[in-house]
């Protein structure tokens, strides 16, 4: 069985180019720049291409074709545009096809599902990280799922395989099999990549009960949006109770958010599985 600590030193760790780095900060920024995401997203040719494909594909498209980065922005949002920047640049790092127990449409629907919910939540919650950290921390939460895939892919297949309850059962296998979790695993990594401390630690909670209901952080804020969006908006989670903040109204908007991008999610996560 091996460590965390083995798998750090190994050479197996898949890297994030410094450009990488810069566009996830500037695209998940509370208030982003418009241009200056563009300028970095133009530096990184397949985030590129991808990014001005799906501003006109069948979903996006317009009256005209457009060319830019730039053009593509103003008509997808840049919360689109996080999201799938943040899909592409994790695509392009990992090797995820010899584990066929793994689905990537699944894995990126939940991600950019949880991703949009945390980032409205928080919004509404006493947050000190705030909502652009829960955004990109709702997209990153599972990445120790891809590494874990990616170097392990037969104890993978077999653990993701197994019927389980729930995904407390199946992060206790990965670690019965693995000697760690995926939350475990992800921190790791995004640690290794110099994500903001926040978004790490945020991500390794996220995968814990929630040890203080009087507290929010931004781990609490992750499981409980992943729990929520399990029952598709209706049953509001034991994680999610006990905020004053969060009533009927904002729990209303929340809803109306996510079903109106959830066909461009959907959209999303089958072109990230091609």
């Amino acid at each position: 069985m091996q460590s965390l600590d083995d798998l750090k030193r190994s050479d197996a760790l898949p890297s994030l180019p410094y450009v990488g780095h810069e566009i996830l900060v500037a695209v998940h920024d509370p208030e982003p720049d418009p241009g200056q995401v563009a300028v970095l997203i133009q530096r990184e040719p397949s985030v590129t291409a991808r990014v001005v494909a799906a501003a006109n594909s069948a979903f996006c498209g317009g009256d005209s074709t457009i060319y830019s980065v730039s053009e593509a922005i103003l008509r997808l949002g840049l919360h689109r545009v996080a999201q799938l920047v943040t899909a592409v640049l994790l695509d392009d790092r990992f090797e995820l096809d010899r584990c066929s127990a793994f689905d990537v449409a699944d894995y990126w629907r939940e991600s950019m599902g949880v991703s949009l919910v945390a980032d409205k939540l928080g919004a509404a919650l006493p947050l000190q990280e705030g909502a652009g950290a829960a955004r990109l921390a709702g997209m990153l939460r599972h990445i120790g799922l891809l590494l874990m895939v990616q170097i392990f892919p037969e104890e993978m297949e077999g653990i993701l395989r197994e019927p389980a309850e729930d995904m407390d059962a199946v992060v206790q296998r990965e670690r019965a099999v693995l000697g760690f979790d995926r939350y475990q695993a992800g921190a790791m990594l995004l640690e290794e990549w110099g994500l903001p401390e926040p978004v790490v630690s945020g991500v390794l909670s996220s995968g814990r009960p929630v040890q203080d209901p009087a507290a929010w952080t931004l781990g609490r804020l992750l499981r409980g949006a992943a729990e929520w969006l399990a029952t598709d908006l209706e049953d509001l989670p034991e994680t999610l109770l006990g905020a004053p903040e969060l009533d009927e109204r904002v729990l209303d908007r929340v809803r109306k958010a996510y079903r109106r991008e959830q066909e461009y999610i959907e959209a999303m996560a089958s072109l990230m599985a091609v």
